[in-house]
């Protein structure tokens, strides 16, 4: 289903990006209850260097690995990407019933996945201590 709805995903990206600019938009993975009535599909955005170009240097590390939803110095993205991916959830559910075989098709619903910026923090932390030592 990861795969399928990352396809489908890919095919939107031209929509997305009229929406919310450029970036790279990835499905880390999907979890789907044990009914099949809802299924989780967790995402990480991000944006590009030249996007933060106005943004002075000492916020952009923050920018970068932060949650998309609490940035506002990149032109409140996250919001914008929540809420398209909110309207076209019906869209990329009736496209997946085309495409995938199961008795049933979930209601699917996206959560930003953070444990990717998470982890860029910590190796930055790491880095960084590294360097004074």
């Amino acid at each position: 289903m990861q795969e399928e709805i990352s396809r489908i995903l890919e095919g939107r990206r031209e929509e997305i990006e009229r929406h919310v600019g450029a970036g790279l938009l990835t499905v880390t993975s999907v979890s789907v209850d044990r009914n099949l009535e809802t299924a989780v599909v967790y995402y990480s955005w991000t944006a590009p260097l030249s996007d933060l170009a106005d943004v002075p240097i000492v916020e952009r590390d923050a920018i970068e690995t932060a949650h998309p939803e609490s940035v506002e110095g990149a032109n409140g993205f996250g919001d914008k990407l929540q809420q398209i991916l909110k309207i076209l959830g019906s869209e990329i559910s009736r496209e997946l019933a085309r495409r995938v075989r199961i008795r049933r098709l979930p209601k699917i619903s996206f959560s930003y996945d953070n444990s990717l910026a998470s982890a860029d923090r910590v190796y930055r932390i790491l880095n960084k201590l590294s360097q004074k030592e």
